[in-house]
């Protein structure tokens, strides 16, 4: 396909194929991946959230299989409809030959299959190169009754004494009683048709490369977990919002995100320099001031921010920093400074949160690894609005960086909770205003678990 639009419906309807009694899997191949030719964007969230990542987005939550390549779209289609959905997530190897089946299993586990110890150890199995249709025949037999084996991923290779017809059929005898999924890495080209042939007549999904063998079984079981997930939360019912659909303050956004109910420090917006002194009585001693101009986009790219102010000497701070930008910038028009007490960050983790409105699909919610470094690890993940709790507990889980939320080298567990519930409030934001076209929360700070997250800066763009 090349484009789709409505990703809400998409989505619903993505959902009711997948949990019918009798699921039909939706299997795509997208082009146009690539971001050569798009317009440049203004926000964090806009720069890291293009199509190839909204329609990923979309796929994900519509219980969707993407593929990447023609050979993957056909091998994927084969494999799925010549095997049952299987009922975990662990594969085994059979062969009989050890580098094609590392290769098998390292591209099995870096898709997220587990290729468990079984049978005294082994795993991948290993015949060796003078295994014979019997010991085939017998060993996948085995692995039909090993309840921690799901699927079966067959090798065979053209050795000097391999009964290739007979090494086939045991294949095809074990498939007409198995419960299982199974694919075979046929290797070899002439002296192996007979065996190929055998195989496509047994309705065993066939590839001639292990790689492209592990990559369509590892759909198959993609499949089977994202179903199995969507499965059990069909019955959550989106958040609700009672946030005032009325005008919103674009000068100000961090006061939107503080009548969602996320944390912020406190904070004061004066018009000018001049009007500093008399606004600082209900700040701390340390505070932090940042210029607000539509012209400026990254404040610490220019100098637009300074942190561990004293609050003594906040207005000749504000003259010289405006000095700074001016000589970068010497036409910026200043529409206010933000003054808010300083936060010093000891224990958690720095995010972004980010609304981003992708024509003609929908709205994306977008969560990160933030900070000024946002672009550059861009540790991000995307999905639509509405989002239910599971898809918001899926973002967390699927940032590279999601095991620092269960504490790593001595570091705390972080508050995984007060993440999602931010993430849900930010996407009810998105739907109750329609208007918004970018957000970034950005930094949004994850505490401690317990002690729930506080958002220190944010940037909003709105079309009226």
């Amino acid at each position: 396909m090349e484009q789709l639009r409505d990703a809400k419906e998409l989505i619903a309807v993505g959902k009711k194929m997948a949990t019918n009694p009798n699921p039909k899997p939706i299997v795509i191949l997208k082009g146009g991946r690539t971001k050569e030719g798009t317009e440049a964007v203004h926000s964090h969230t806009g720069s890291l959230a293009g199509i190839p990542e909204a329609y990923s987005a979309l796929f994900d939550q519509a219980c969707m299989m993407q593929a990447y390549s023609t050979q993957e779209f056909i091998n994927t289609l084969v494999c799925f409809s010549q095997n049952p959905i299987p009922s975990g997530n662990s594969c085994a190897v059979l062969t009989n030959a050890g580098g094609p089946a590392i290769l098998a299993t390292d591209t099995l586990i870096s898709s997220g299959v587990i290729v468990p110890s079984i049978l005294g150890n082994h795993n991948p199995i290993d015949l060796l190169g003078d295994a014979q249709a019997k010991e085939y025949q017998e060993m996948l037999s085995k692995l039909e009754s090993e309840e921690s084996v799901h699927s079966i991923l067959g090798i065979v290779t053209p050795q000097a004494v391999t009964k290739i017809a007979d090494t086939a059929n045991a294949f095809c005898i074990h498939k007409k009683t198995s419960k299982k999924p199974l694919a075979v890495s046929w290797m070899g080209d002439q002296i192996m048709k007979e065996g190929k042939e055998i195989l496509d007549m047994g309705h065993i999904p066939v590839s001639k490369y292990p790689e492209q063998t592990a990559v369509m079984l590892s759909n198959l079981h993609k499949y089977a977990s994202m179903r199995n997930q969507i499965s059990k939360t069909q019955s959550e019912i989106t958040p609700s919002s009672s946030l005032s659909s009325s005008p919103i303050d674009t000068m100000d956004p961090l006061s939107i995100v503080k009548s969602l109910g996320i944390p912020v420090p406190s904070y004061v917006c004066v018009k000018d320099i001049q009007s500093i002194p008399t606004s600082l009585s209900s700040l701390g001693d340390t505070i932090v001031i940042k210029l607000i101009s539509k012209q400026i986009i990254h404040k610490t790219d220019i100098g637009a921010i300074r942190l561990n102010v004293l609050k003594s000497s906040a207005q000749k701070d504000a003259d010289q920093m405006l000095e700074q930008v001016k000589k970068i910038l010497p036409s910026v028009v200043v529409d206010g400074i933000l003054l808010m007490d300083m936060v010093h960050i000891s224990e958690g983790l720095e995010c972004i949160v980010g609304i981003k409105k992708e024509a003609g699909l929908g709205t994306l919610i977008m969560l990160g690894v933030g900070g000024i470094f946002v672009e550059v690890m861009k540790d991000v993940t995307f999905r639509f609005a509405p989002l239910m709790y599971y898809d918001a507990d899926q973002m967390i889980h699927t940032l590279k960086s999601s095991a620092v939320f269960h504490g790593t080298r001595g570091k705390q567990p972080l508050d995984r909770q007060a993440l999602i519930e931010a993430l849900l409030k930010v996407s009810s934001l998105a739907i109750n205003h329609p208007e918004i076209t970018e957000l970034d929360i950005n930094p949004l700070l994850v505490k401690p678990k317990g002690q729930g997250v506080i958002a220190l800066d944010c940037r909003l763009t709105v079309t009226m």
